[in-house]
C-alpha cells in the first residue's frame, strides 16, 4: 500500500523537530515489522511508528475509527454490526439471520464489559458503557 509519507520521511521530519506535522501526518503502518527486516542501517522504523502512535493519542486522543470500533466491541462483542444486507444473504443462502447465538453473545458483552471497565479501558478510550 502507498502512503503518503514514507517511512524514511517520518524520520527525517523527526529527527528536524517537525512535531506538528509528523503528528498530523497520515500513515499506513501494519505493524507488520518488514521495515525492520529490510533497514540497510539496522534500525526498527516500526518501533517509531508504534512510538508516534502514543503520542497522537496522548496528545490529540484516540482516532474516531478507534473509539467506534472499541463501542461496537462493548456493544455488540464484536468490531463491526451485522448489516441488513448481509442479513439478507445469510436468510437466502438458508442460514441463521444472525452469525451467533445471542445467549453466547450476549455473555460475551457482558465478560468484554467487565474486563473493559476493570482496565479502565472504557474510560482511556472515552467510551460509554452504561446501559
Amino acid at each position: 500500500m502507498k502512503t503518503e509519507n514514507k517511512v524514511r520521511n517520518i524520520i527525517k521530519m523527526c529527527q528536524m523537530g517537525l512535531k506538528n506535522k509528523v503528528l498530523s501526518t497520515p500513515w499506513v503502518c501494519a505493524t507488520c515489522y518488514r521495515c525492520f527486516e529490510h533497514c540497510p542501517s539496522g534500525m526498527n522504523p516500526a518501533e517509531l511508528i508504534v512510538a508516534l502512535r502514543h503520542i497522537v493519542v496522548r496528545e490529540l486522543g484516540p482516532p474516531p475509527f478507534v473509539v467506534a470500533t472499541a463501542q461496537n466491541v462493548a456493544n455488540l462483542g464484536q468490531s463491526v454490526e451485522v448489516s441488513g444486507k448481509i442479513i439478507e444473504i445469510r436468510r437466502e443462502m438458508e442460514l441463521p439471520a444472525e452469525p451467533f447465538d445471542r445467549r453466547y453473545r450476549d455473555k460475551a458483552v457482558m465478560d468484554i464489559r467487565i474486563i473493559m471497565k476493570t482496565t479502565s479501558f472504557d474510560k482511556l478510550i472515552g467510551i460509554n458503557l452504561e446501559d
